[in-house]
């Protein structure tokens, strides 16, 4: 008799753990890895030995080949992002700031009990988003570019918090232009014959030359070899991967790993010689500085190696995150994106048409097949970029010419009208807002600190 007792209260103590574990809900561990691209990776069909971990983790679970981010700089990407919205709903007078309106979400998952934290090397710009900082219970920015100090600091809070709840987001500065030092990795893929040797102009100054040129805040002993540049990049990206497994590792050792939704992504891409266009991205909006790699591991939803073909924007992540939590949001937050849920479990398509935009001067549509980019030359007369682009339409088609090279905005008219509207109305919905917000908020947009200043121009932002 007593041991029956015995066992039923064992019983009943593993099921009362077990649903204390169990309801706890998953902890999220979101990967940021700035201006990667998703093509050179491995498991996006990279020849190069750039990415090991980062290929183990897209085999747990779910690869997108088609996820598009909201804008080609950091700023604005990440406030798309972080509150499932687009970025003219974040700017005002250039400057990017968290829209009060929209509840980010790590603002949504300290309410459901997570313990919220952002880590990252990227030095000085993170903080220049106007109200991130206030977002998280824990901001750490070590301000300095160092990959390797950021994982530590993402091992001891792991450490710290494996009994806790958490929303962890680290945040890789790494593949950023000027992209470190030319290290080890660097220097064998320079010499692994992948990429001929060529010689391009050296950009002056920072307000001259678009097309053609090695952006000045890159350039390093006069070396004019784009091959160089890219070999820098991918060393970068594979020391990064490193990290990343070390991260991984401690996940399992802490026996985490099977109750972690990760996600791994990038804020934009990076152009490395398409459309003339050298190690560069905030002034344009072709797919090399579009398209960004985005992996989904979450154990018991996710099948291991699933590949999602349709197009995703990255203001779908954050609903669903929520929607995998069982987080009813309804319409409190006011998200423009959509779960993803349903497309990976019933390949359903949730975004027939992805819209991107550059500071409110460039805009984009893209469908499955094709893309429509419009440059307002009104807007943008005073820029020194803007002399460079030759039409106001551009329109691609993205099947056949991944590569956004002929314009067919002359050969598919009836196409190109259909796209024209579809932009259109975006565009006027994006300046109603904004005019909108230019008469509600009132801050000073000026940049004063001339150390960020410096720093923002070293960077290719000015």
């Amino acid at each position: 008799m007593n041991r029956v007792k015995i066992l039923t209260l064992f019983l009943i103590l593993f099921a009362v753990v077990f649903y204390i574990v169990k309801s706890r809900g998953p902890n999220i561990l979101i990967i940021t890895i700035d201006a990667l691209r998703p093509d050179h990776l491995g498991c996006y069909g990279y020849s190069r030995d750039t990415s090991a971990n980062i290929d183990s983790l897209a085999a747990d679970g779910a690869v997108f080949k088609q996820a598009i981010s909201q804008a080609t700089w950091t700023h604005p990407s990440n406030c798309a992002f972080f509150t499932s919205s687009y970025p003219y709903m974040h700017i005002i007078g250039g400057e990017s700031y968290l829209n009060p309106d929209k509840l980010s979400l790590a603002k949504v998952l300290k309410k459901s009990g997570y313990r919220t934290i952002f880590i990252t090397d990227y030095p000085t710009i993170m903080n220049r988003i106007r109200g991130f900082q206030e977002q998280f219970k824990e901001y750490i920015d070590i301000n300095e570019d160092d990959p390797k100090k950021l994982t530590g600091l993402a091992l001891d809070i792991l450490s710290k918090n494996r009994k806790k709840k958490f929303l962890l987001w680290v945040y890789y500065f790494g593949t950023h232009e000027q992209y470190g030092d030319f290290s080890d990795y660097s220097k064998s893929f320079y010499q692994d014959g992948l990429l001929e040797s060529t010689s391009i102009d050296m950009q002056p100054d920072y307000s001259s030359r678009l097309f053609g040129v090695i952006p000045k805040c890159l350039q390093e002993n006069g070396i004019s070899d784009p091959s160089y540049y890219i070999a820098k990049y991918d060393g970068r990206l594979k020391l990064i991967d490193d990290q990343i497994g070390l991260i991984i590792d401690k996940l399992k050792e802490l026996n985490l790993y099977k109750n972690t939704l990760i996600i791994l992504l990038s804020d934009h891409g990076e152009s490395l010689g398409e459309n003339n266009l050298y190690f560069q991205h905030t002034n344009n909006l072709y797919d090399s500085s579009l398209k960004v790699p985005l992996l989904l591991y979450c154990p018991g939803l996710v099948a291991p190696g699933t590949v999602v073909t349709k197009q995703v924007g990255l203001i779908d992540v954050m609903p669903t995150i929520l929607d995998i939590l069982k987080i009813r949001y309804g319409q409190n937050l006011n998200m423009e994106g959509k779960s993803m849920v349903p497309l990976i479990l019933k390949d359903q398509i949730i975004r027939p048409y992805v819209f991107s935009e550059l500071d409110s001067w460039i805009f984009s549509v893209r469908s499955e097949s094709h893309k429509l980019i419009y440059i307002d030359r009104q807007l943008k007369k005073d820029s020194h970029w803007f002399e460079y682009y030759k039409n106001d339409y551009e329109l691609y088609d993205l099947k056949k010419d991944p590569l956004e090279r002929v314009n067919l905005i002359f050969e598919q008219e009836e196409l190109y009208i259909y796209l024209r509207e579809k932009l259109n109305q975006y565009v006027e919905q994006a300046r109603a807002y904004q005019e909108r917000l230019s008469q509600e908020i009132d801050f000073d947009t000026d940049i004063q600190d001339e150390e960020t200043k410096e720093k923002l121009r070293s960077l290719g932002y000015f």
